[in-house]
Formats: C-alpha cells, structure tokens, sequence
C-alpha cells in the first residue's frame, strides 16, 4: 500500500521546506486564528443541520473529559497511520504546551504515506462524530458537535501541511519530529 519509510535520508536528498511552529511564530498565529475561525464555523455547520443540540448540564459535565479523550484519538491515529507500512516503527507521543503530536522522528515518508498520515484523524475521527451530531438526540448531539467543532479546529495544522505537501513531487520525504517537519527532495532529478 505505501512504500516503507526510509530510516536514513537518501544520499543526494537536500532540505526544501522546513515548518516549525514553534520557532515560526507568525505561522502559529495563523494556525491559531485558523483554529478559531475553524470551531466556529464547524459549530455553526453542524447547529444549522441540527436545529442546535443542548448545551445542557451533562454536556458541560462530558465536555473537558470528552476533548481530552479525543486529542489521544487524533495523535493515536495518527500513530496508526505512521505504522501503516511499517509496524515496527516507535512512535513519540507528546504534548508541547500549545498542542499535542504524533511523530517518528529521523524515520522519512514518502510523500503518499506522509499525506495519509496526515489527514487521517481529519477523516476517520471527523465522519463518525459528525454523524453522532446530526443523528444523535439533543443530548448527545450537543457534545457531538462541541467535539466535532474542536476537532475542525484541531485539524487546521494537518490540513495546512497537507495542502503544503499536496504541491511537492510524490518523490518528496518527509521527517516529522514533533512540533514541525522537514521536507526533502533530490538536489538533481
């Protein structure tokens, strides 16, 4: 299905992007502001196809433990997806203060397998739990779409590097350490 990761970069391969959040702080910013505008919209999509769950006690109740539960989902899917060619690879698990990751540092995907890595929690996570939303009864459907809209926003930084990565060659590696990743192509091809 994918090619396996390579566990050294390929003689000749050279650095053509790097994304770090913590170091690029204006890059933080607009993923931050993206998130925002992402929950709201989100919440706003499912409210409208819903008529508006409720917002009562027990959803206030569910609400904190409901998110915590879902960001180890999204890193562990990301996991999964990591280990899709190769089972054998240690994944890092992290949280970092402002986000948390899923990484395979100094292990380099190709660009197919980086990609599905990537969205992967976006898809697997976000149709079930939209379902759960507009098909649940009030109760359940206001948490849904509570969860929902914060998985909107906790995608945005996925969603930019796919749309980054969607630009690169198929032959393109990619190193994720965490709080950034690094992008490598052949210096002559």
């Amino acid at each position: 299905m994918f090619k396996t990761p390579e566990t050294r970069l390929p003689e000749g391969y050279r650095e053509t992007l790097h994304i770090d959040i913590q170091k690029h702080k204006a890059l933080a910013v607009g993923i931050n502001v993206g998130a925002v505008v992402a929950f709201i919209a989100a919440f706003a999509l499912v409210s409208i196809a819903t008529g508006g769950g409720e917002a009562g006690l027990w959803t206030l109740i569910l609400l904190l433990p409901s998110v915590v539960l879902y960001i180890m989902l999204h890193e562990a899917v990301h996991g999964l997806a990591f280990k899709a060619a190769d089972p054998s690879l240690k994944v890092d698990y992290r949280f970092h203060g402002f986000a948390a990751s899923a990484s395979v540092a100094g292990t380099y995907f190709y660009k197919r397998h980086y990609l599905y890595s990537a969205l992967a929690p976006f898809v697997l996570i976000g149709i079930p739990l939209f379902l759960i939303a507009v098909l649940s009864s009030p109760l359940w459907s206001g948490l849904a779409t509570f969860v929902f809209a914060f998985h909107v926003s906790g995608c945005v930084g996925d969603l930019y590097v796919a749309a980054k990565l969607i630009r690169f060659p198929d032959h393109v590696l990619v190193e994720d350490y965490g709080v950034g990743m690094r992008f490598f192509e052949p210096s002559e091809r």
